[in-house]
């Protein structure tokens, strides 16, 4: 009883639609800066003293004009994002044999699985997993770049683990359904199913 068909949908996580959902996963993102910026700041401080989380975010290199650390920091920050959402894809890939589906609306970017059936399990790790992988090599990273370089892991860490808001409202939403409840993952919508009665 794997195809979508057989189910019917009892909650949903809409993203898409739900202007009240979508700004929570903001609020949450916001909150994510504060939060992460302090650990990782209190991290680098456990390995250089006195280091302001204003070295942390300064973005000047010496001998490049600034427009050109500018468009580095973007493109690096853009980088770790798509990253983010690839992870995404290649778990679902790996657990489910689907072709990576990464999809932009909007502010919103996202991977999927919209042909799958899910269980809470599976769609817990999926949502985790860039946050976990992406932190980890940022956290290992930062323990062995010069400090001047710093701020070039350290900025793309912090913003992945703010993108991770929706992810961690996905592990929040799934963990609310009732035990055997199914998911669909359509990216910037998350079905909660429940098989139908024959």
């Amino acid at each position: 009883m794997n195809s979508l068909h057989n189910y019917k949908t009892i909650a949903a996580l809409d993203f898409r639609n739900n202007r009240g959902q979508l700004i929570m996963s903001y609020v949450i993102r916001g909150a994510g800066v504060l939060i992460f910026g302090y650990l990782l700041h209190t991290y680098v401080l456990s390995m250089h003293e006195n280091v302001s989380f204003r070295q942390l975010i300064s973005i000047e290199l010496p001998g490049i004009p600034s427009w050109v650390s500018i468009l580095l920091l973007t493109a690096n920050i853009m980088g770790v994002l798509y990253l983010h959402e690839l992870i995404h894809a290649i778990v679902f890939y790996l657990t489910h044999g689907q072709l990576p589906h990464i999809g932009w609306r909007g502010w919103t970017i996202f991977a999927s699985a919209p042909e799958h059936v899910l269980s809470g399990r599976s769609l817990i790790i999926n949502a985790l997993a860039p946050f976990t992988i992406i932190s980890a090599v940022g956290v290992i990273l930062l323990g062995y770049v010069p400090l001047t370089h710093s701020p070039w892991v350290f900025i793309p860490t912090l913003v992945n683990a703010a993108a991770s808001g929706g992810d961690f409202m996905a592990v929040w939403f799934v963990a609310r359904q009732k035990r055997g409840t199914r998911f669909n993952d359509q990216g910037d919508v998350i079905y909660a199913l429940e098989a139908k009665k024959e």
